[in-house]
């Protein structure tokens, strides 16, 4: 999630997608018709209230065909869930994050394709809070290793921590 949110920030990357980013934080208890429709309003179009999952699907990935887009699937518990919003049109690029490589290896994507990012160390996590909070590390470097710790070298737990801290 956080390096994801990192490239839909990326001036370098938005030049490639002049048309902008879509965002979908899927969960273990998505409302996919919901998220589709998001895009849809954000496409400048609308979907209707009940219509069948395949249809907002197909509505979205007609309203994506002539777009150049970065469309980001976060936090992907199913292919299922991840399905619906692989709809981008030849000028847009897909990045799907999720913790289980077997959703990866289920929605078609090939080894080459999958990126495991591993949780960062004690040190990294170290760096990264120096990096989001410098003085409280500094100041409280014993309990920042402990919070480091407790966190378990997660990137995105790491980053809204140091944010607080912060």
């Amino acid at each position: 999630t956080t390096v994801a949110a990192a490239l839909a920030h990326d001036q370098v990357l938005a030049g490639a997608f002049p048309d902008g980013v879509l965002w979908a934080s899927i969960g273990q208890k998505p409302d996919l018709i919901g998220q589709l429709d998001i895009w849809a309003r954000e496409l400048g179009g609308t979907l209707l209230e009940r219509q069948k999952l395949s249809v907002a699907s197909n509505e979205v990935a007609s309203m994506l065909r002539e777009k150049r887009m970065l469309l980001i699937i976060d936090d992907v518990w199913t292919d299922e869930a991840g399905r619906p919003f692989m709809v981008g049109g030849v000028h847009c690029s897909t990045i799907i994050t999720t913790r289980l490589t077997k959703v990866a290896e289920e929605l078609g994507l090939k080894p080459k394709q999958v990126y495991c990012l591993d949780v960062l160390d004690e040190e990294q996590s170290l760096d990264l809070l120096k990096e989001l909070a410098p003085e409280v590390v500094a100041k409280f470097f014993d309990q920042c290793r402990l919070l480091v710790q407790e966190l378990e070298g997660l990137p995105l737990a790491l980053h809204v921590a140091g944010r607080l801290i912060q």
